[in-house]
């Protein structure tokens, strides 16, 4: 029988304070260090454009914007896309007014995938809207794409463009704009990486075509504010960055959350049970789990101390020592159990009985699955990431408490679910009740392109974020976890911009070496 929850008499402390954005050391970046690279790359773009060298500038406004999404100490800059704005008058002619006598849809798609992003939901949507639609894909990855190539077949009024065969910027701009007014577009929906260049300038040539941007990574730097009529945003964080970071007016900014695919049946090994146990899952990319000084692995220790019968299984993909040196007796006792990067996710989620959301970075789509297969969710963040609040990401206003901020709070509520089996049904039937739908996400879709100025919602106040801790964390990741920033910094350096940042250079250089020995060492 699971043990009875009881505090230890130390408490638990909170989680560590974000790190202030310039207090690292050598050989770690500081956000000076970032900041200094990125005016570099800047600069170099504006130089690259005046003379008239497009495709050149193409590759570094890219490369910029890519720095800049991994540490996120700004969410958009008006001088890159006046560059974008630049080039696309210099390559592209401006396209006549589109006829207005009835709607004609261009879907632009950085993916095309299945699993990832919302290609799936929109796709349906504007199947069921029955205008005349271009799907036009950077991709065809016909592997993982196969219900969304499907649903395209199904649709009477669907063409379908795949870019892979494209060679040069130029080129993929030309081949987009050439598309769109052929197809005669009167409304684009982008659906994009946030250096998705091409598509942008090829977009900023048709004035007269209204524009929305299905802001998928809300919580990052991304190129296009210039293009974008309407964001339409999945939940409250996005929107309150999108009308107080990036510029756009707050009437065009458009709450539309989505609701999770389920179409999976697959079902791989998983570990044995026993009888008795409470199985809590968690999972994600293991970067998502890092930071803040490994709290979250803290928490889960925590939660193994106080309860006999609580086995915790962690899918994923990454560096694993971190997790294993922290949480190496539970593994060692069986308690832990890492079961991979898993392919059949609602497999995991039926087998186990409680979904615990990660931190510093939550899992938004994982919360998502674990409730539609009616499993609780349980959720801490500190008080500064407002970012992890998962309570919009899942369902509406209505949804019942899911993330705290309060360390002994978070415990009390997980002892409540661990030991109650009757608790943890009706909370996750009370979360599930609240949830997004496809049905609402259809007619809403319907609104935003029939009558999108009466989508605003004036009531809507901005949440009150901390974008220090953000970037702080960010940068944390990169430091100690991860070398995406490293590799960006040594990929755009040459002999004058290492002699010009001799010491961010140097830094990258260890950074690279550093991870290549460590992933040298965990495969022997």
């Amino acid at each position: 029988m699971t043990k009875k929850f009881a505090p230890p008499e130390r408490q638990m402390p909170p989680p560590p304070p974000a790190t202030p954005v310039n207090g690292w050391s050598f050989p770690d970046f500081n956000l000076a260090d970032v900041t200094a690279f990125y005016e570099h790359l800047v600069c170099r773009a504006t130089r690259q454009v005046d003379a008239d060298k497009p495709a050149d500038a193409m590759v570094t406004i890219r490369e910029a914007a890519n720095l800049a999404y991994l540490v996120n100490w700004r969410y958009q800059d008006d001088r890159l896309e006046n560059l974008l704005s630049r080039i696309s008058a210099r390559l592209l002619p401006g396209m006549p007014p589109p006829p207005r006598d009835s709607a004609r849809i261009v879907f632009f798609d950085s993916w095309g995938l299945d699993a990832r992003g919302l290609s799936l939901q929109y796709i349906r949507a504007l199947k069921a809207y029955g205008a005349p639609l271009l799907y036009i894909c950077e991709n065809r990855n016909e592997a993982a794409s196969t219900q969304l190539r499907e649903e395209l077949a199904r649709a009477s009024a669907a063409e379908v463009l795949y870019l892979d065969d494209v060679s040069g910027p130029v080129e993929k701009t030309r081949k987009i704009f050439d598309a769109a007014t052929a197809f005669a577009a009167t409304q684009i929906m982008m659906h994009m990486t946030p250096w998705a260049v091409e598509a942008i300038i090829a977009f900023r040539a048709m004035p007269n075509v209204v524009k929305y941007q299905i802001n998928l990574t809300d919580h990052a730097f991304w190129l296009g504010t210039s293009c974008t009529d309407y964001s339409l945003e999945f939940r409250e964080y996005g929107r309150t960055l999108t009308s107080t970071q990036r510029g756009l007016p707050a009437d065009r900014v458009i709450l539309n959350p989505y609701y999770p695919i389920i179409e999976d049946n697959r079902k791989d090994p998983l570990p044995d049970r026993r009888p008795g146990d409470t199985v809590v899952f968690t999972g994600g990319a293991y970067y998502k789990m890092y930071g803040r000084g490994g709290y979250f692995f803290d928490l889960i220790a925590n939660l193994l101390d106080n309860h006999d019968d609580l086995i915790v299984w962690i899918a994923g993909n990454g560096h694993t020592k971190i997790l294993e040196d922290k949480l190496q007796r539970y593994i060692r006792d069986g308690r832990v159990m890492l079961i991979g990067n898993r392919k059949d996710i609602n497999a995991v989620f039926k087998a186990c009985d409680i979904y615990l959301s990660t931190y510093p970075f939550c899992g938004g789509l994982m919360a998502q699955l674990a409730t539609v297969h009616e499993r609780p969710v349980l959720s801490f963040t500190s008080a500064d990431l407002v970012t992890n609040r998962l309570e919009d990401i899942i369902g509406t206003g209505e949804t019942p408490e899911i993330t705290t901020t309060d360390v002994e709070r978070f415990r009390q509520m997980a002892s409540e679910l661990i030991e109650d089996r009757e608790k943890r049904t009706h909370r996750a039937r009370a979360i599930k009740a609240t949830m997004h739908n496809r049905a609402d996400f259809e007619a809403r879709v319907f609104d935003i392109l029939t009558r999108p100025e009466a989508m605003h919602d004036a009531t809507a106040r901005p949440l009150e974020l901390e974008h220090h801790a953000v970037t702080s964390l960010y940068l944390e990741i990169e430091n100690d976890f991860q070398d995406q920033l490293a590799r960006r910094i040594l990929h755009n350096t040459g002999f004058w911009s290492t002699l010009r940042f001799p010491a961010v250079t140097a830094k990258a250089a260890l950074k690279v070496a550093y991870f290549i020995v460590t992933k040298s060492l965990q495969r022997t």
